[in-house]
């Protein structure tokens, strides 16, 4: 009985883990001013939404947008960068089904770091950044 319980609880971990995960599709989108690539979920996984969590969703109409609680179209899902017209590499994010989540870093147009986040599936647990007077302001711990 216990290794019938035991099967029972892998086989329910791994179909859930499973569930998860989303088949990801790379997009590219121009502007004037550079270009972005980044990754969806070509068909959403089955997720409970956290009225509270920021969500980044893509359309091929509207874009990228973010809507609090839900999702308006398919979930972005791993590396954002975003080069400008010049190809310069400006902003590196990621995201985790439409939370953001990991490194947050942003450059300026001579390569410089102009601020860093770090988030935790959607909630920004560490922020770095230049202010007017270039001094780094650094907010790091339980004050987010």
């Amino acid at each position: 009985m216990k290794k019938f319980r035991l099967l029972f609880l892998i086989f329910f971990i791994t179909i859930n883990s499973f569930g998860q995960t989303c088949k990801q599709e790379e997009v590219k989108i121009i502007y004037k001013n550079g270009f972005e690539v980044f990754n969806i979920c070509k068909s959403n996984p089955s997720i409970t939404f956290d009225d509270n969590k920021e969500y980044y969703w893509y359309t091929e109409f509207s874009k990228i947008k973010s809507t609090e609680g839900g999702s308006g179209g398919n979930l972005l899902n791993g590396n954002f960068k975003f080069y400008d017209d010049y190809e310069n590499f400006r902003i590196d994010k990621n995201y985790t089904l439409g939370l953001e989540d990991g490194n947050d870093v942003h450059w300026d147009s001579s390569g410089n770091i102009t601020f860093k986040n770090i988030y935790n599936k959607g909630k920004i647990v560490y922020q770095k950044f230049l202010n007017d007077e270039k001094y780094w302001i650094e907010f790091n711990g339980p004050m987010f």
